[in-house]
């Protein structure tokens, strides 16, 4: 949950805020080893590159 006052953030959009956010929390989820994944097993793209959702 974010804050009613985000200080200077205020001037930034409130779209760039959350998905920035989100971003910070699927990334510590990562680090700790807790993220889901989606699809669980990762598929190929077109060129080769595996494809997954983390949160």
């Amino acid at each position: 949950m974010l804050p009613d006052e985000l200080g200077e953030a205020d001037r930034i959009p409130v779209d760039d805020v959350r998905d920035a956010a989100i971003a910070a929390w699927s990334a510590h989820r990562i680090a700790l080893g807790t993220a889901n994944r989606v699809p669980e097993v990762p598929e190929p793209d077109a060129e080769g590159r595996l494809v997954e959702i983390r949160y």
